[in-house]
């Protein structure tokens, strides 16, 4: 099947575990580890390179979207960047508080 070698081509990091065919088209399953993305499309999908591209770019996105080793590594340094302007926020030491309290 056309949708197999395109995976394998790709190598991508997910596997096709089910197709089966509905009477508008199939029904194809998806896994990657623990996790499963099903998708259902018309035959002509699978029928035209274009299209099965597309198909398997989603497949991509929704696995990463759920991937939590990816997310962590997308916000880590979002994390780190918020930590780091909040400390070039923070407020002086000679303020008009901090002269108050020297005078008293």
């Amino acid at each position: 099947m056309e949708i197999e070698t395109t995976l394998s081509e790709h190598r991508e990091e997910f596997a096709l575990t089910d197709l089966a065919r509905t009477r508008d088209g199939y029904v194809s399953k998806f896994s990657r580890g623990m996790v499963m993305v099903v998708r259902s499309c018309p035959a002509a999908v699978l029928d035209d390179d274009t299209e099965l591209a597309a198909l398997l770019a989603q497949v991509h996105r929704d696995f990463d979207v759920v991937e939590p080793s990816r997310l962590a590594r997308d916000l880590a340094p979002r994390f780190a960047r918020q930590k780091a302007r909040q400390k070039a926020v923070s407020l002086p030491s000679s303020g008009p508080i901090s002269a108050l309290s020297r005078n008293s």
